[in-house]
């Protein structure tokens, strides 16, 4: 099934953080969108890693696969031939829980960048993670 993100919808933005990375992102409404391949690439660790946490992810109930996950058909050349591939593309919410389970020097750097901590004036920590205030 192929869901509302269409190919001809959004944008392709170009995000280096550094000279070893370099991924083009996708960014539709007020969202970016990254396949499996490509979190792997941002995090520093392999697809299958990936696969397993967002398994891992939706099976505990983290997130609802239907509201972070859209499906692209994609064309892209594999040897000579031009092959329309079903992707998997994931938002900013998947992302960020990937993130967050990442055991990686990448996966260290996103959850320091990601997260921050701040006194209150009644002298708690209050932290931002994502999108998502804890006490």
């Amino acid at each position: 099934m192929v869901n509302d993100m269409e190919t001809n919808k959004g944008e392709i933005v170009m995000y280096q953080p550094d000279e070893t990375i370099r991924l083009e992102v996708r960014m539709e409404g007020e969202t970016v969108w990254l396949s499996q391949a490509q979190m792997g690439e941002l995090f520093g660790t392999g697809r299958q890693a990936i696969t397993k946490h967002l398994q891992n992810i939706y099976d505990s109930a983290e997130l609802n696969k239907n509201a972070t996950c859209s499906i692209l058909e994609l064309v892209r050349q594999e040897g000579k031939r031009m092959v329309k591939r079903k992707i998997e593309f994931y938002n900013l919410d998947a992302i960020i829980s990937v993130g967050f389970r990442v055991n990686t020097k990448r996966g260290i750097e996103f959850r320091c960048l990601c997260s921050y901590c701040k006194p209150n004036q009644a002298g708690q920590n209050i932290c931002c993670v994502g999108r998502q205030l804890h006490r």
